[in-house]
């Protein structure tokens, strides 16, 4: 049995500007998803133990739609495992992480090799049964791993960083809605488009300052970005309550930047920090002020490859 992980992803800065033509920055972080797998006579099978699934490619995989498709692409014939360290739903790519992992580990299982371009056509077809219409960055960054630069437009490319940021990542407890937070943007951006035109060139120009900081490993510049681009998605409508409590409560504990990642109105706070045992730190605090779930994490990890393990109880 072949065996491989792939990471999850976080945004740091980008979301929602990046629909108007702004840039962003995508993450692979040290949370992993797993996928083994191995050959077997008829259309195959996907277990899921995380979410108590047990399927046979071709029956209407429910709750693993996207792996049944995956599947089907390439004719069956494969039993596949797969868990994650991540939550589903949180934004943090865990799809996509799964997605690619099992990709890799069924085309290793049925021929013994494969190209990273063919992972990530068939991870791509797991993605639109998942998303509908995905815009790529998930996959990408999850195959490739690194910090990787993203347009709307389905641009992207890896930065070169001289230092792994360490992040803090708490989930508020409040369930995310892509589609509410879009929705709330389009809003407010119809009613003050010229003001807030200000905003998304502000975004543009923090995504070049991220960037350099990156580059440069001036993880405290990094912070006060992320601060920044925190403001601009509370004066767009996405932050909340939960969220800001969090952020605030990560930077009074040591954090050097923190902010929403994803769709925000829910889900996941993001904090940058200058150390592990600070992040324990601010993990600690984040966890005393109600956060549901906390994990220290490396960020720019690499990006799909292969596990030594080849099973979970």
């Amino acid at each position: 049995m072949r065996c491989y992980r792939a990471p999850t992803k976080t945004i740091i800065v980008g979301e929602h500007f990046v629909v108007r033509g702004s840039p962003g920055l995508a993450a692979a972080v040290g949370l992993w998803s797993y996928a083994c797998a191995e050959p077997v006579e008829g259309p195959g099978v996907i277990e899921a133990p995380d979410l108590r699934i047990v399927c046979k490619v071709g029956s209407g995989c429910r709750g693993v739609e996207g792996l049944e498709a995956m599947l089907l692409e390439l004719g069956g014939g494969v039993r596949v495992r797969v868990w994650s360290e991540a939550p589903m739903g949180a934004g943090l790519g865990s799809s996509a992480s799964v997605s690619v992992a099992a990709a890799a580990a069924a085309l290793s299982a049925l021929y013994g090799s494969f190209t990273l371009e063919e992972v990530e056509r068939l991870a791509w077809v797991a993605e639109r049964v998942h998303h509908g219409k995905p815009s790529g960055i998930d996959h990408t960054t999850v195959l490739y791993g690194g910090v990787v630069r993203f347009e709307a437009r389905g641009i992207y490319g890896r930065i070169r960083v001289s230092r792994r940021p360490i992040l803090v990542l708490a989930d508020t407890g409040v369930e995310r809605s892509t589609r509410r937070a879009v929705e709330a943007v389009l809003s407010r951006l119809a009613s003050l488009r010229r003001p807030l035109a200000l905003v998304y060139q502000a975004a543009a120009l923090l995504v070049e300052e991220a960037t350099r900081a990156l580059e440069e490993g001036d993880l405290r510049r990094l912070g006060e970005v992320m601060d920044v681009v925190q403001g601009l998605l509370y004066a767009i409508g996405v932050s909340s309550p939960e969220i800001e409590r969090l952020v605030w409560t990560a930077r009074r504990a040591g954090a050097l930047g923190a902010k929403l990642t994803g769709a925000g109105m829910g889900g996941i706070v993001t904090a940058l920090v200058s150390s592990m045992e600070v992040g324990e730190r601010v993990a600690r605090a984040l966890r005393d002020a109600g956060a549901r779930w906390v994990r220290v994490v490396e960020a720019g990890v690499e990006g799909l490859s292969e596990a030594s393990v080849n099973t979970r109880e």
